[in-house]
């Protein structure tokens, strides 16, 4: 017996992923930086939690231009989300972003132990790309 599976990628994270031609299972720190940008008042496992997920990340991409101050803001959103893994010994970490494009659209890539993630924003279609680099 054959079965088919149709796996396609929609962006919005995940347990699998494409790695090249492959469907890769995630066994590292691949979702949290997602989540801890982008689990704020919305997310799904507020309810379960003492403490809700209050994300700044997603409010600086809706409120912000995409200009040096704007960048500078939604840099430092990042920044704050993710400050948690500051207590969490032998980890290293970092933030860049940058704008290019027309329209605009803001790069960031979000460094964790050696394993980076990009993520661009396009603010004129509310388009967000996330994935494994």
């Amino acid at each position: 017996m054959t079965t088919d599976v149709l796996i396609y990628e929609t962006g919005q994270g995940g347990d699998l992923y494409l790695q090249g031609n492959d469907v890769a299972l995630t066994t590292g720190v691949e979702n949290v930086p997602y989540l801890a940008m982008f689990g704020g008042d919305n997310w799904w496992g507020n309810q379960y939690i003492a403490t809700p997920f209050a994300s700044k990340t997603e409010a600086a991409l809706l409120s912000n231009p995409l200009t040096s101050a704007g960048r500078i803001a939604i840099e430092a959103a990042m920044q704050a989300d993710l400050a948690f893994l500051n207590d969490i010994p032998g980890t290293t970490w970092s933030v860049v972003t940058s704008i290019s494009g027309n329209p605009n659209l803001l790069n960031a890539t979000i460094t964790i132990n050696g394993q980076s993630f990009s993520m661009q924003w396009n603010p004129n279609t509310l388009f967000l790309n996330y994935q494994i680099v």
